[in-house]
């Protein structure tokens, strides 16, 4: 579902916040950028939370995506400059940027899909110039209800208010970071199916 709602048009961001290591950024990262290399295209920037970061991913993740992925291999662009640690082009023109959360990298330039990455690890305020969520947000206007912007985490900020209790179902705490994205949209959660009564439940601690 989450996949899903990465293509929807009556949504302009989806969030997930989950668990360390349990393939939020394989998911929304590589599977979201292989999709809209082969079937959607349009530029995508991906945020990772350091300039060292974004390089370790590009190198790590993004490349060896296109290099053992037959249908991404065929889709890069021949041309030597059209690949390098930060910029990928692809055949059919799309353009996938890879960088760091900067003032100056989320500006001007206009993207269909943003995705931000470990965002709890980012800064509150990016450069005296607002929330890399709203941001990210902006570059995405252009295209309207053909564009989207994704973020995903799994929860690190301190609670602010120690006795806060849920008011309403599936409300996350009262907190900044992709937990405060979280409370803004419609809150889904994840149900698994009960082996024996077949009843969706929520896991919980």
């Amino acid at each position: 579902e989450p996949l899903d709602m990465l293509a929807s048009r009556r949504h302009s961001a989806v969030c997930f916040a989950g668990p360390a290591q349990s393939g939020k950024t394989a998911a929304f990262g590589e599977a979201w950028m292989a999709h809209n290399v082969v079937n959607d295209p349009g530029d995508m920037l991906v945020i990772q939370m350091t300039q060292d970061k974004a390089r370790e991913y590009s190198k790590q993740r993004i490349d060896r995506a296109i290099r053992n992925s037959p249908r991404l291999h065929e889709m890069r662009s021949a041309l030597a400059r059209d690949d390098n640690l930060h910029d990928k082009q692809f055949r059919n023109g799309m353009w996938l940027r890879i960088a760091w959360p900067t003032a100056t990298n989320m500006a001007s330039t206009s993207y269909r899909y943003t995705f931000g990455t470990d965002y709890d690890r980012w800064d509150d305020d990016i450069d005296g110039e607002g929330d890399g969520f709203t941001l990210m947000g902006k570059r995405t206007t252009t295209f309207m209800s053909r564009g989207m912007t994704a973020v995903e985490s799994s929860p690190g900020r301190a609670l602010t208010d120690p006795y806060w209790k849920p008011a309403t179902p599936h409300e996350a705490p009262p907190v900044t970071g992709i937990l405060g994205i979280y409370n803004r949209g419609d809150r889904r959660r994840w149900y698994w199916p009960c082996p024996h009564c077949r009843e969706h439940f929520e896991a919980k601690p």
